[in-house]
């Protein structure tokens, strides 16, 4: 069984699920640089099913990168983050949920189920 990811992510400003947010996901090389096995947009529900479904992950150093500037420069907002970066290990064959919550002024994530 392989490693599977799946994302979430949640605008805290409105409570609503965080459509139209652009990101990257890649993996850590052997030889140093970052490859990218993933990008895309979160969907209407905040999920990006589209993008991740299919995608594997061999054990390994993985970061998300999400455009949260562009995001809320398109509601009208300002945000102290342009982007926000999650770096993670894939290990162990497990499916990773990893749900992002954020707003202008601050950001969460855990390891979810």
């Amino acid at each position: 069984m392989a490693n599977t990811i799946a994302l979430f992510v949640l605008d805290t400003t409105s409570g609503q699920p965080a459509q139209g947010v652009r990101f990257v996901l890649q993996r850590h090389a052997v030889d140093g640089h970052w490859e990218t096995v993933a990008d895309g947009f979160t969907a209407r529900d905040g999920l990006a099913r589209e993008a991740l479904g299919g995608v594997e992950l061999a054990d390994g150093e993985y970061r998300l990168i999400y455009d949260t500037h562009s995001y809320f420069l398109s509601r009208n907002m300002t945000s102290i983050y342009r982007q926000i970066r999650v770096d993670f290990i894939a290990m162990d064959h497990r499916r990773y949920v990893l749900p992002l919550l954020m707003g202008p002024y601050s950001y969460t994530t855990y390891l979810g189920s």
